[in-house]
């Protein structure tokens, strides 16, 4: 059982380190992740906003393509007032014309109207292409950041993880649920006694229970933070 306990500390004290490297990351994974939603949500707001400004182009030249084939027509049939031969004929092109003139009136204003929305998201895409650019700057900075930190403590880290795996393979693999249940929960599993407190949860542990711990014919835990306890004497040999 001492052995057991001793390869559990040995387990914790190499979490311990991997969580030290870890913290030096601070929370720049968590900020580099928001950004890269909010980044992604400005992108498509961009090209949402662009896609309209093109199809408002597109519309706005279909529109004055029309509006030049109604002028022309125009055009024409009042060079064939000149021509009529009575009043029929007279009165059938006037109605044309005047009924083409209202048309051309609806595009024009209907062209006002998309000019008026171009112009509005024109000045909305200006506005979120300058925000996505703020965010993808921000994101690129946090990123190398980040990159620095994992650069500087990767070999350490990889050696850790190395260190951690052989550890692990040695463990009772009850021993080592237990040890997860509580590391996923508290994140510190093992706790050595230390001035006849818990250093987990810095709780006086009673001296009969420090008596038994020594004795090492169990696995003990704290009765206030439930940690896995282990005696001085175990960590400072």
């Amino acid at each position: 059982m001492e052995t057991r306990l001793r390869m559990l500390y040995e387990l914790q004290k190499i979490d311990s380190q991997l969580d030290e490297l870890e913290e030096l990351r601070g929370n720049l994974p968590e900020t580099i992740a928001l950004l890269e939603v909010k980044m992604n949500d400005a992108k498509n707001k961009v090209k949402e906003l662009d896609d309209t400004i093109q199809s408002t182009l597109a519309k706005r030249t279909q529109i004055d393509e029309e509006i030049a084939i109604l002028k022309a027509k125009n055009e024409k049939s009042k060079q064939q007032l000149y021509n009529v031969k009575n009043n029929k004929e007279y009165d059938a092109l006037m109605t044309g014309i005047d009924q083409t003139d209202m048309k051309i009136l609806e595009l024009e204003e209907e062209m006002d109207k998309l000019a008026d929305l171009q112009k509005k998201k024109r000045e909305e895409f200006e506005e979120a292409d300058k925000a996505f650019n703020s965010i993808k700057k921000e994101f690129e900075e946090k990123s190398k950041q980040l990159n620095e930190i994992i650069k500087t403590t990767e070999k350490e880290e990889l050696e850790l993880n190395h260190k951690r795996e052989k550890a692990v393979v040695r463990i009772n693999r009850k021993d080592l649920q237990l040890y997860t249940k509580i590391r996923n929960a508290k994140k510190i599993a093992v706790a050595p006694i230390k001035r006849n407190a818990c250093s987990g949860c810095y709780n006086i542990v009673p001296p009969q229970k420090i008596v038994e711990l020594r004795k090492y014919d169990k696995i003990h835990t704290c009765e206030f933070c439930g940690r896995i306890l282990i005696s001085d004497e175990l960590t400072s040999e």
